[in-house]
């Protein structure tokens, strides 16, 4: 008897949620992506088995694409906080087996778990630390293919996002990149982990994330 696909839910498809909806299609597992955003939607449609645009924070969107009965759901949204812990509150009161959801900081993690998530996970904080090992061991690092379709660069700010924070620069939304880390200059180790409030200066590089296609766009909108 062939083994029962498993039907997961992707809520925001963002860069880690389209590389996860991806790399899960490729496994053959059924993959049901939501997101607000209609173009996105609309690049993932051919990839995973359904594909929706409407507001994942609304528990009847959430009903009617079948979330109650997904085997897993996974909460990717990463900057709206809100939104997060909304989507995570109705996906357990629909009922899904097992809820994993995205957390950006030890407090929303705190939240989540208080909240009843079966599983929170941080995509930068994990990431940055496996950077980091990387790059103490080898002294060096200009990107790296992370699989799943991923990449990871190092990026040395044009003058023009100097002094502007990560909120501001909406790099997520507008390219589906991710920063997960900022690296002192000079041959440095030391990886920081920055927060929505933070700002880029010129005594750092940047440490972006994303799928191959969004990092090459990325790049090639500052030539």
């Amino acid at each position: 008897m062939a083994r029962k696909q498993k039907r997961i839910l992707v809520v925001g498809l963002g860069a880690l949620g389209q590389s996860l909806a991806k790399v899960l299609a490729e496994e053959g597992a059924e993959v049901i992506a939501i997101d607000r955003d209609q173009t996105t939607v609309n690049l993932m449609a051919d990839i995973v088995d359904v594909a929706v645009a409407g507001d994942v924070t609304d528990a009847r969107v959430l009903e009617q694409v079948g979330a109650a009965k997904c085997d897993i759901a996974v909460v990717c949204v990463g900057e709206n906080f809100e939104a997060n812990v909304v989507a995570t509150a109705a996906l357990l009161d629909l009922g899904v087996k097992h809820v994993a959801a995205r957390a950006n900081t030890r407090i929303a993690e705190f939240i989540l778990r208080r909240l009843g998530a079966h599983e929170v996970f941080g995509v930068e904080t994990t990431v940055g630390q496996f950077l980091a090992r990387r790059i103490h061991q080898s002294g060096s690092f200009q990107e790296m293919e992370m699989g799943g379709g991923m990449r990871m660069i190092q990026w040395e700010p044009l003058p023009e996002v100097k002094g502007k924070t990560l909120e501001e620069l909406g790099w997520p939304k507008k390219f589906g990149v991710q920063v997960v880390g900022f690296r002192r200059k000079g041959g440095s180790s030391e990886i920081s982990f920055p927060t929505a409030s933070s700002a880029i200066d010129g005594e750092s590089l940047v440490l972006l994330v994303g799928v191959d296609e969004n990092v090459a766009r990325f790049l090639r909108s500052w030539n």
